[in-house]
């Protein structure tokens, strides 16, 4: 019930097009990594079904914001890995064809996201995340992919957790995509509307 209150709080805090809501939702369960914990035993299974089940909850709260965001013109955008499962479930297909959102991949390595365990230190690592939003403006603005000039190294170890968080690049890039959206005062209702479901699934 507190989780709901919550959820009905922010939705009324999101009143114009100059607003932004940003969601970080867990992916813990959607991880490519369940794949092979998957194969771990009856405990490892329920533990990941119990991930799924906090998602799908989590989620059909977010879709309430979503809503609220799209009704005002506000400016939407959440993330998860590239390979995320979540990106699969129906439930986010769904709100995804009947928004005509955009979707941008955001390659890690050119954000300077980079190892620090030891042998390794400071090379850049591979990961990328899909940055989902309704602006067009945003999405031009963050999406970069790898442009290969330079070898990665495969985030794992204590590496892992790091990569949980955003690199500083990243976060001042998100702020800048942000402000440029809201003072360009773009037409968020109709230019999500211009893009193609086939062209995002492309992606």
């Amino acid at each position: 019930r507190q989780r709901q209150m919550c959820i009905r709080d922010r939705v009324k805090g999101i009143t114009s097009p100059d607003d932004t809501a940003w969601g970080s939702l867990p992916c813990v369960g959607g991880s490519s990594f369940q794949r092979i914990n998957i194969l771990k035993g009856a405990i490892a299974v329920a533990r990941i079904k119990g991930h799924w089940r906090f998602y799908r909850r989590l989620w059909a709260q977010f879709e309430k914001v979503i809503a609220q965001v799209v009704k005002v013109g506000a400016l939407l955008c959440w993330e998860w890995p590239l390979q995320c499962a979540y990106w699969l479930d129906r439930r986010v297909q769904k709100i995804i064809k009947k928004y005509l959102l955009l979707r941008v991949r955001v390659d890690g390595c050119m954000y300077d996201l980079r190892a620090k365990r030891k042998g390794v230190e400071g090379k850049p690592m591979q990961k990328s995340w899909i940055i989902c939003t309704n602006s067009p403006i945003v999405a031009s603005v963050l999406e970069r992919k790898c442009d290969r000039s330079h070898e990665h190294v495969h985030v794992e170890s204590t590496d892992s957790k790091e990569t949980e968080n955003y690199t500083i690049p990243l976060v001042q890039q998100i702020h800048a995509a942000i402000v440029k959206a809201i003072t360009a005062k773009e037409d968020r209702k109709s230019s999500s509307q211009a893009v193609s479901y086939t062209h995002l699934r492309a992606h």
